[in-house]
């Protein structure tokens, strides 16, 4: 009568019988694996600190999910409060009720249906307070959401110049819009029928925050009579500086900022790069926006691998550049490679033309990580592949 529940960050064993014990010993999670059976390494026993491992993410292709890679994420905080709770009093409901106890993206039975209620109008859930933004600045809103009887939401942003696009959940896409500046929206599915939308553009107000998300009947119909019974599940909301969602992170009364993840180098690798011939080479998926986001950084001062505002890839060091002569988009994926020799450097870009730079490069690498400066110009990333040769 024991059965374990995995989803999110979360893992939870639940005793289905009252007066039934367990035992439970060198109890560990490891957030993201592509194993089939368990390993001893992923096993570390911990004491008064938690272990901080690698994510090895997943996205799903509408069947199965499938490796993206290491995800490498800068410092990031939701601002939305009580993300989880729309029975909270924060969340002002409207022509609607909310009913909890239903299975989330977490897997967790916490997320709340938004239930429209027999009057004739609107039937919403929105901010009951103020959220303070910063005028003229890219933000990301997101949020789980799944088909409980209406396959159709409209979202009022008033912090995005009022962007109000209506979404239909069957299709992923957008079916109406009004107002925003340069909004985008994207639909991430998911196995468990939930999808996680987000909506990305700049602000014009000092406020930012969904001040409803509501239900529609048919086509665009905001503004019905309700049955009394549909609605959709939602959970999950954020709110994200800049143009991309990152890992969602749940808050109750304060807004939550999630630490910046490190990756560096250590042991052959970087010794390998702390020579004078060396070449590497790294398949990733970029984030957005590119503008002087590093893939490999080298803690001398100079970037190894960024890409600048237009999607190339420059191969900096010591203040020289090869750079390729074709580009990528944001989101999209990247295969780099760069070379270092007594007389100058290489690099390529997804199989495009060899970049060369001719002249003496000096500079020695003390330390080299993965999507960041040493606390600068982040890249939230999926990196796949990386190989390292001491060799040219």
């Amino acid at each position: 009568n024991v059965a374990v529940s995995v989803g999110g960050a979360r893992v939870a064993i639940i005793i289905a019988t009252a007066g039934d014990a367990i035992d439970i010993y060198a109890a560990g999670q490891s957030a993201v694996t592509y194993e089939t059976t368990p390993r001893s390494q992923d096993q570390v026993i911990t004491t008064a600190a938690a272990f901080l491992g690698p994510r090895f993410d997943y996205t799903y292709n509408g069947s199965s999910w499938v490796p993206a890679g290491l995800l490498r994420e800068d410092a990031a905080t939701n601002a939305n409060l009580y993300s989880e709770d729309l029975s909270n009093a924060w969340w002002t409901k409207t022509g609607a009720t909310v009913s909890g106890g239903n299975t989330s993206p977490s897997g967790l039975a916490n997320a709340y249906k938004l239930v429209e209620d027999v009057s004739t109008g609107t039937h919403s859930v929105g901010r009951a307070s103020a959220v303070t933004a910063t005028t003229a600045t890219a933000y990301t809103l997101s949020f789980f959401i799944k088909p409980a009887g209406r396959t159709r939401v409209r979202v009022y942003m008033f912090g995005f110049n009022n962007y109000t696009p209506i979404l239909d959940l069957s299709t992923k896409s957008v079916v109406s819009a009004s107002g925003g500046t340069s909004p985008t929206v994207t639909f991430s599915s998911r196995s468990d029928g939930f999808i996680r939308v987000a909506i990305s553009d700049t602000t014009t107000a000092v406020e930012l925050q969904i001040d409803s998300l509501g239900l529609v009947s048919t086509g665009t119909t905001f503004n019905y009579t309700g049955d009394g019974a549909s609605g959709v599940l939602a959970w999950g909301f954020q709110r994200d500086l800049g143009l991309v969602a990152t890992s969602y992170t749940p808050t109750v009364a304060a807004s939550v900022t999630r630490a910046a993840e490190t990756v560096q180098l250590t042991g052959p690798a970087l010794t390998a790069l702390q020579g004078s011939l060396w070449s590497f080479f790294i398949e990733g998926t970029a984030g957005s926006p590119n503008s002087v986001n590093p893939a490999v950084w080298g803690y001398d001062g100079n970037n190894l691998v960024q890409f600048d505002s237009g999607g190339h890839a420059n191969f900096y060091l010591g203040g020289n550049l090869a750079q390729p002569a074709n580009t990528i988009a944001s989101f999209t994926t990247f295969r780099a490679g760069a070379s270092r020799t007594a007389t100058g450097l290489s690099a390529v870009l997804n199989g495009g033309t060899v970049a060369k730079f001719a002249g003496v490069v000096t500079p020695t690498l003390t330390t080299v990580s993965l999507g960041a400066s040493i606390g600068a110009n982040p890249l939230n990333a999926w990196f796949k592949s990386l190989a390292v040769f001491n060799s040219a």
